[in-house]
């Protein structure tokens, strides 16, 4: 393993803008364990760490906020900074085998960053002769999956030749939705019955180096049982994301006497980049719905996932952004509001999925065969995290978490390649 030297300035230049009120939610949850999230790509085609380096320094010169640090003055305030001559960070190892970053990336999750001084990603890359794998991780402030998707793509567009023409300080998310045509006003989205509501799982008070001991794990679906998923899905009234859905819910409470006990409690990130007509920016734009699911020993999955679809649906809609957006402002009003209302906001299962890419996956002699992740923590009790991406017809999970459900993933696709009618043995 050796790391490329990076330029170190302590010089600084002017303040780009404060974080909103979500930004700010981010930056809270970092206090309480390290809340950085990452993607992986796997390449073929011949590049070398100089290469990687240049493409990364391009990258840098794009995006505003792969260039600031967080200047804090007390909860309410604090601001991107630009920082001078400190370059995103790359440690390169040797690529001997597929898959090492999943090692690399169970220690990284517990590798706080330092705000105070940024840049807020950075890059390893496992170098081989005509593969490699490139991991980027991000303070969660600056970006979300989508914007690290964009990334991937930037890179690998520089690592072609092209050229990464400079983009504006990005707007943030509650400044280009307030700029949307009679926006709707606030409304607190509907609470479910009582009894139809799992307790939230416990937040963990102040995080402990000790007590990180999260695990990654991954599976690749092929492309043909991708194509069947998605064909599927469609048959049956429903999406891709409803489907995994459905699975791992099924899959975790076929082992899990937790999720037995009572109603499942999901959190899925919402992307606001259709909504709030977001392009590539590097810049949190997105929302989360919560939703409830208690499925009976005989519901099936199709059903389990049109129901899923249904619940899902309306956090999508301006009324309901609104209401989100309301409430990161309430919570981050100061570290004990957000400690209060971060305590309610557990859930048990975290299911992140960037669906497809929306780029092709040739760049000129590099062409990307997977991307993996999202991988994240947010630091509840027991919460399973699972990453979705889908890239050269080729799906791809990752599970996250402190509290392993044993084989979450395989028998996840091994519900949904029997509920497409492919068969696949645990």
């Amino acid at each position: 393993m050796k790391e490329v030297a990076t330029s170190v300035s302590t010089e600084t230049e002017p303040i780009l803008r404060t974080l909103t009120a979500s930004e700010r939610w981010f930056m809270f949850v970092d206090r309480n364990r390290p809340f950085h999230f990452s993607l992986t790509a796997e390449i073929t085609g011949r590049t070398t760490p100089a290469m990687w380096r240049e493409a990364l320094d391009q990258l840098q010169d794009r995006h505003p906020l792969l260039r600031v640090c967080v200047e804090q003055n007390d909860d309410s305030l604090a601001s991107f900074r630009q920082i001078k001559a400190r370059r995103i960070p790359l440690t390169v190892f040797r690529r001997t085998a597929p898959m090492q970053w999943l090692q690399e990336s169970q220690r990284q999750i517990s590798q706080r960053f330092n705000p105070s001084v940024g840049p807020l990603l950075r890059a390893f890359l496992w170098q081989g002769d005509d593969q490699c794998d490139i991991t980027l991780w991000a303070y969660h402030a600056i970006a979300d999956g989508m914007a690290m998707a964009f990334l991937i793509r930037d890179l690998l567009a520089a690592l072609a030749g092209r050229m990464l023409p400079p983009l504006p300080v990005p707007l943030s998310q509650e400044a280009r939705f307030a700029l949307l045509e009679e926006p709707p006003p606030p409304a607190t989205p509907e609470t479910p019955v009582a009894d139809e509501v799992p307790s939230p799982r416990e937040w963990k008070a102040r995080y402990q180096p000790a007590d990180c001991g999260l695990t990654i794990d991954a599976v690749r679906l092929t492309r043909q049982q991708t194509t069947d998923l998605v064909d599927a899905a469609r048959h049956h009234g429903t999406t891709v994301h409803a489907a995994i859905l459905a699975a791992v819910v099924l899959a975790g409470r076929s082992s899990c006497p937790q999720w037995q006990e009572g109603g499942v409690r999901v959190s899925s990130p919402i992307s606001l980049r259709r909504i709030l007509a977001i392009d590539d920016d590097c810049v949190v734009a997105q929302t989360a719905g919560v939703i409830f699911l208690n499925p009976t020993p005989d519901t099936q999955l199709w059903d389990l996932a049109r129901t899923g679809k249904q619940l899902i649906r309306p956090w999508d809609e301006q009324r309901r952004i609104a209401a989100v957006l309301d409430f990161f402002k309430e919570a981050t009003s100061d570290f004990a509001a957000f400690s209060k209302e971060a305590e309610g906001g557990g859930c048990d299962l975290l299911l992140t999925n960037l669906g497809r890419m929306p780029y092709a996956n040739r760049f000129g002699d590099l062409t990307i065969e997977a991307i993996w992740g999202p991988m994240v923590n947010q630091g509840y009790e027991g919460e399973q995290v699972v990453g979705v991406t889908t890239v050269n017809g080729v799906l791809c999970l990752t599970h996250t978490t402190d509290r392993p459900i044993e084989s979450l993933l395989e028998n996840s696709v091994a519900l949904l390649m029997n509920a497409c009618g492919m068969p696949v043995r645990v």
